[in-house]
């Protein structure tokens, strides 16, 4: 019961503040920050299904955002649709093209699936690109933003609408992991060799997990479109996809606050970089933090000693880069690549990994109980003595890894008792 108070009250006490700020503030330039933290908080739920609970390398969640901002801007700019059929119409669209790309290259593993999706989402913006008769090419679309069941939507109401979608999809993507689609997800991660021997269809499980986080990829696009109401292919490129990847690893991988973090992050990150005093006095406190764990896990003997001098360098270099260059923004790609390596090295679970942890031990949270083991008799079937039935049947099974032939054309039956 304290754990679920704590957590479940942390999630509304969030919603409850975020919804509130339009009522304090004004400012439409942080209204339009805050718009776009929700949008990436939508996008990264669904990138962290893949690489955070499917465990995969995904570079295609930038694609996903431009076709699903295409699909949105096209129907309303060129057949008048309202908002909630675009943005119904991006999410099936995203859905149903993320399963078609999940089916070939879900049989691929590691580098040659993370190629596999960088591929279409180089060929996503280069079709975006060369389409004229339909996007307009790089003269870039104007999407004007729909009213809502008759109601215009201004930055403050346009706002309160992004926020619903946000906290709907936390509520709705809570709910698919605390399912048994959410255990087969989990399993899969740590082993989907042993989900299949379970009888978890591992490849069905990752196909829709993929489709699903790749059309919630499309939803934030359809509102990336209304909020931005300009689409320019050149946008969805793969700088931004290293960018997302950045925020959700950042944030923490398997964790919808983790998301929520690392969508701050995205949001957030571009306004730091254009502020060189900030961005340095950040990365020094960087570096400090990176040093005290460093040195606290050396001295216990908890921490490898690549896992606490790695960080210690990359974000040393970071403070050095501070001072050295006239204007950080033209320095972006190298930035994000030290950050992410800084954060994969040193803090794996990420900020939101660390939180919980730490967060856990402050207020003596005990882990979440696993459920009561059933006994054995209530799970076999019935045995029945003096049954000639047939229970399994297997007939030339073969099993090779490489060259070696663990199991080489074994049959045999089961019999009932």
């Amino acid at each position: 019961m304290k754990r679920l108070l704590l957590i479940r009250g942390a999630e509304l006490l969030m919603f409850v503040v975020l919804l509130a700020v339009p009522l304090g503030i004004a400012n439409p330039y942080v209204l339009g920050l805050l718009t776009l933290l929700a949008i990436y908080g939508i996008l990264l739920i669904g990138l962290d299904v893949s690489v955070g609970y499917l465990g995969q390398v995904n570079l295609a969640q930038a694609a996903f955002l431009g076709l699903g901002a295409y699909t949105a801007g096209i129907l309303v700019s060129r057949y008048h649709v309202g908002f909630a059929i675009a943005c119904l119409a991006a999410f099936a669209m995203c859905l149903l093209l993320g399963a078609l790309l999940a089916l070939p290259a879900l049989r691929l593993e590691g580098p040659r699936f993370a190629l596999a999706t960088l591929s279409f989402t180089a060929l996503c913006t280069t079709s975006l690109n060369e389409m004229e008769w339909l996007t307009n090419g790089a003269q870039g679309l104007n999407v004007m933003r729909p009213p809502f069941f008759g109601q215009a939507l201004g930055a403050r109401g346009f706002y309160w609408m992004c926020m619903v979608f946000l906290a709907a999809v936390w509520l709705g993507m809570r709910n698919v992991l605390d399912s048994q689609w959410g255990r087969a997800f989990e399993a899969l991660r740590d082993s989907p060799i042993a989900t299949d021997a379970m009888g978890v269809g591992t490849f069905r499980y990752k196909v829709a997990g993929f489709a699903f986080g790749s059309a919630l990829g499309g939803l934030a696009g359809a509102l990336y479109a209304f909020n931005f109401q300009y689409l320019e292919p050149g946008t969805y490129v793969y700088a931004l996809t290293v960018f997302l990847l950045l925020g959700v690893v950042l944030g923490g991988r398997k964790s919808l606050w983790g998301a929520f973090v690392g969508a701050a992050l995205v949001a957030l990150l571009p306004n730091l970089l254009s502020n060189k005093g900030l961005f340095t006095t950040l990365s020094a406190l960087g570096f400090l933090l990176a040093a005290f764990a460093g040195v606290r896990g050396l001295m216990s003997k908890r921490t490898k000693p690549f896992q606490a001098i790695a960080p210690i360098v990359s974000t040393g270099m970071l403070v050095a880069g501070g001072f050295l260059v006239s204007n950080t923004e033209d320095w972006r790609t190298a930035i994000f690549a030290l950050m992410l390596f800084s954060v994969v090295v040193g803090l794996p679970q990420g900020l939101m990994g660390f939180a919980a942890a730490a967060l856990s031990k402050l207020f003596r949270i005990p882990p979440q109980p696993l459920p009561e083991p059933s006994p054995l008799e209530s799970v076999l079937p019935a045995r029945r003595e003096g049954s000639n039935t047939v229970l399994l049947e297997l007939r030339d099974l073969k099993r090779h890894f490489g060259g070696v032939k663990a199991v080489d054309g074994l049959s045999m039956k089961v019999l009932a008792g």
